[in-house]
């Protein structure tokens, strides 16, 4: 793809959330209300909600339903856990700021080349089993940015898949 061309779909993505949301996708089932609030410690799980901030083109995904200044809520990509739970693991939260990229991973970095390390977001599965969603990671070369989603057989134009980060629950 020409520069050019990979300029205008970043600006066009950039300029209308709406469009990148749905060529991004999200998981009808695993939809719920964006103003819920993250379950307590005594209860199952809670959502991993997706954020996007178009000013610097960068995912941001968090159990916590106020997001950074700037990020707009887009939705749920399955259910989380707040702590370790049997079969769980941590997954971890990078941030470039050089790069203004959010990068998430089951492995711990403790020193990722251009990224500094800000700690476990929620506790994920590291297999499939039933009644579990793939968590699947992209990356867009023209804007750094890492996507992840739990739709299958998506293609998204800029990006390129990396392949499954993690599994997290279909339901609380």
């Amino acid at each position: 793809m020409k520069l050019f061309q990979k300029k205008a779909l970043r600006i066009l993505l950039l300029s209308v959330p709406f469009v990148a949301t749905m060529m991004m996708g999200c998981s009808d089932s695993v939809s719920v209300m964006s103003g819920e609030e993250p379950l307590s410690a005594t209860t199952s799980a809670t959502p991993l909600k997706r954020f996007w901030n178009g000013t610097v083109a960068d995912h941001y995904y968090s159990r916590w339903p106020s997001p950074p200044s700037g990020y707009v809520f887009e939705c749920n990509e399955g259910y989380v856990f707040s702590s370790s739970e049997t079969g769980t693991i941590p997954l971890y939260q990078y941030y470039s700021a050089g790069g203004t990229d959010h990068f998430y991973s089951t492995t711990y970095y403790p020193d990722l080349s251009g990224y500094e390390f800000q700690g476990t977001v929620c506790y994920v599965y590291d297999s499939y089993a039933p009644g579990r969603l793939s968590l699947y990671r992209w990356w867009s070369l023209g804007g750094a940015d890492h996507f992840y989603t739990t739709s299958y057989h998506l293609t998204i134009p800029g990006y390129v898949y990396e392949g499954i980060a993690c599994w997290v629950k279909t339901s609380q």
